[in-house]
């Protein structure tokens, strides 16, 4: 059975025809290829487009093992399309590792009328530097995300209440293709475990020509364990130092940019609310899948309030959102979400029913004297309504958009 998933498909669809290049980016796993197929399905099904009009290389499908070059590439399109005549329609799956594919790509770009073009890449630099200046005005990037909890529990055989969905949300995360296999923790943890080696192994290690990939294996288990905390590239260098790991300052940000390309992690920038600039240290870091720590750190219940931060960060950016971490005078507040001009503060909390807690979350939420929206996010299900004035949304509740 076809799972859809509507967020991207409609905008899949509204794009089609347009004169732009659909650049599909994402880590790993995420979905990529199946809106593509879908794409293609759409393109069949509902244009009437012909099988022939189309070609689809897949750079993961060994048939395309050998297709290494942009000259290559020119001559497999090429050869395909002859005598074919009306609209082209060129796919193509993990571009980045094909050397030179832009240029080919612009070149048929430019006949935006015989042809139109999807690609995918699993790198954040896919569209940027001289590959941006090339495709100026020209392509328009769809950044495919793994799973909502709303998309997984659309994903599970056998959903249950939402309680117990987000337990297992938690604890498997949200890449779609763990709903290919029972659910247990055998299967999950090879299946993750899988991906991960690959994204280390092809989009970093062999990318960036790395080494010694255990260095960036520890590095990853640090940012994924201090999850929603601060942190700094000194204080990852003396960790790493008392693990008998001499890396150098300057090879430490080298690493996170590299898991940041890839997908693996995303850096959250502070946002100083009363000067209103960016702040350029001590960021926060977010796991782009959330059943990558579950498994390779363990899940605890001391960490809940951190992972569900993750979680929340995750589903603002699925949303549209642009996403930092909101400091005013000594304070943090989690998350300054804006979107569209319009922003909003938010406070994630795991359990508002002691006192103390819920002064503290609320507290950070009304330093700041300003008509920016404010919101506090609980899995206290019943602190509902409004909280000194804040509004109180059950987590689970705002996840599903009720």
């Amino acid at each position: 059975m076809t799972i859809l998933r509507p967020r991207y498909e409609e905008k899949i669809k509204n794009l089609l025809g347009t004169p732009l290049i659909k650049v599909f980016t994402g880590m790993r796993r995420s979905g990529k290829t199946y809106l593509m197929r879908r794409t293609e399905e759409i393109l069949r099904t509902e244009r009437m487009v012909a099988p022939k009009n189309m070609i689809y290389i897949n750079k993961e499908d060994f048939a395309f093992h050998t297709l290494r070059t942009a000259e290559e590439l020119q001559t497999l399109i090429t050869n395909t399309f002859v005598g074919v005549a009306g609209k082209k329609y060129i796919f193509i799956d993990e571009v980045q590792e094909i050397q030179g594919w832009e240029k080919v790509i612009r070149s048929y770009g430019a006949q935006d009328e015989e042809y139109e073009i999807f690609i995918t890449g699993s790198n954040a630099s896919l569209l940027s530097g001289e590959l941006a200046t090339l495709l100026t005005g020209r392509f328009l990037e769809i950044v495919v995300h793994p799973l909502s909890f709303q998309e997984f529990r659309t994903f599970l055989k056998n959903s249950k209440t939402p309680e117990d969905d987000f337990l297992l949300f938690l604890r498997y995360g949200s890449l779609p293709g763990i709903h290919t296999l029972p659910l247990t923790d055998e299967n999950i943890r090879n299946y993750l475990s899988g991906v991960f080696s690959s994204i280390l192994l092809k989009d970093i290690v062999q990318r960036f020509e790395i080494r010694n990939a255990s260095f960036l294996q520890s590095l990853f288990y640090y940012l994924a364990e201090n999850i929603g905390n601060i942190v700094s590239t000194q204080k990852i260098h003396d960790f790493l130092l008392h693990e008998h790991i001499p890396l150098s300052l300057f090879t430490i940000r080298e690493y996170l940019g590299f898991f940041q390309n890839a997908f693996l992690l995303q850096k959250v920038k502070r946002f100083d609310l009363k000067g209103k600039k960016l702040l350029e240290v001590h960021e926060k870091y977010y796991v782009n899948d959330i059943g990558m720590r579950s498994f390779f750190l363990g899940f605890q219940e001391r960490d809940t309030g951190r992972v569900i931060e993750n979680i929340v960060y995750a589903e603002l950016k699925i949303r549209g959102y642009d996403v930092y971490v909101g400091k005013i005078r000594e304070k943090e507040i989690d998350f300054l979400a804006e979107k569209n001009g319009e922003k909003i503060l938010i406070q994630v909390a795991y359990d508002i029913t002691n006192p103390a807690t819920k002064e503290r979350e609320i507290s950070s939420l009304l330093t700041l004297s300003s008509p920016i929206p404010r919101l506090l996010l609980s899995m206290s299900r019943f602190e509902g309504g409004l909280i000194s004035d804040v509004p109180h949304k059950y987590l689970l509740d705002w996840l599903l958009k009720k």
